[in-house]
């Protein structure tokens, strides 16, 4: 596996304000308790009048973040509650220079020694090189389409995996859908000739978290392609397997999930554990690696951070991201699908359908 993913970070370190460092070498960090901390608080709220809490002040730099449209993951990095793949170091300096504007008369700068530091990608390896995806699809395509003049392969177990394979990872990189049991829905959540896709991949204490999302074209000639085959392969079971032929068949009319593998004759719906047996001898990863991989494009894009959480399916704040008011409309998403769509293309699969 170790092959698949890129070297990453563990840690980062960010640098103090001079102010705050200059004059208080003895000053240790760690002998600071919680309660001094509150006690501290509690003289200047009596000195001034105020209501400061440490919750109020911890939670500030989130809520900065989110007034200059900053994603909201990065916040959570700085604070040290997540990692992904980021620029953090910006972030971090664009937030002690905010904090200087606050009062002039304090000396807000950061040490020299961090002009030239190296901004390495932290945490998450699982944003994949390109060149690793695309021989991944250049070998399924290549067999794939060497299948399909041979009908007993193409519709075999191998032909069958193959394909479903195939559009699932197309899928996973257009989509984002969280790896779940029934992963990727049924054929009612598609509407094809508008590129929609209805997605409903984790519930909430408030209700579903569905989303609806606009498939990138070549997403939706790959999903067309499928479906393609699932007809065909009912017609080609028709007097062989019954039971194939009636799962073919349930899946058109979603009354099955739209995916399944097979092997020695027996049908095995799409759960993540599934997917790792019939995957893990051509792309061992972990199944939400695509989540990780197109998160990271789109952020390296000028998407709204409240754009990649709506797409992603996350919630901001407490809300979600498609609620009454949402702000997020159809040609929004029309630009994700765009981002993605070119990703697809520079991966070689715009090419032989």
């Amino acid at each position: 596996m170790k092959f698949l993913t890129r070297k990453v970070s563990t840690s980062i370190g960010f640098p103090l304000p001079d102010f705050i460092t200059t004059n208080l070498n003895s000053f240790k960090f760690k002998k600071v308790l919680t309660q001094d901390l509150k006690d501290f608080l509690q003289s200047i709220n009596q000195q001034k009048r105020l209501h400061l809490t440490l919750t109020k002040i911890s939670s500030y730099l989130s809520y900065y973040s989110a007034h200059v449209n900053i994603d909201p993951i990065i916040p959570h990095i700085i604070s040290g509650n997540d990692n992904k793949e980021s620029s953090l170091l910006e972030h971090y300096l664009d937030y002690i220079r905010h904090l200087f504007s606050l009062s002039e008369s304090l000396l807000w700068h950061t040490s020299d020694e961090y002009e030239d530091y190296n901004d390495e990608f932290i945490g998450s390896p699982l944003h994949i090189e390109k060149e690793k995806l695309t021989d991944l699809f250049t070998f399924l395509k290549v067999r794939i389409h060497s299948n399909k003049s041979k009908v007993d392969i193409y519709f075999s177990e191998q032909g069958h995996n193959d394909i479903t394979l195939m559009t699932q990872f197309v899928l996973m990189l257009a989509s984002g859908y969280r790896p779940v049991t029934g992963w990727f829905g049924k054929r009612e959540d598609f509407h094809l000739p508008t590129a929609t896709y209805l997605i409903s991949d984790k519930n909430i204490s408030m209700g579903d978290n569905n989303r609806g999302i606009l498939l990138a074209d070549i997403a939706v000639l790959y999903l067309k392609r499928y479906i393609n085959y699932l007809d065909e392969a009912v017609r080609f079971q028709g007097n062989r397997s019954l039971h194939l032929k009636q799962r073919y068949e349930k899946s058109l009319t979603s009354e099955e999930h739209l995916f399944f593998y097979r092997e020695n004759d027996i049908v095995y719906e799409v759960i993540p554990s599934h997917y790792a047996q019939f995957v893990d001898s051509l792309f061992p990863l972990q199944p939400n690696w695509a989540r990780h991989h197109i998160r990271s494009l789109l952020c390296k894009h000028p998407i709204s951070p409240e754009l990649i959480s709506a797409w992603m399916g996350h919630q901001d704040m407490g809300k979600q991201a498609f609620n009454s008011f949402s702000q997020l409309n159809q040609k929004q998403l029309k630009q994700v699908s765009h981002i993605i769509n070119q990703l697809l293309i520079e991966l070689g699969l715009g090419d032989n359908l």
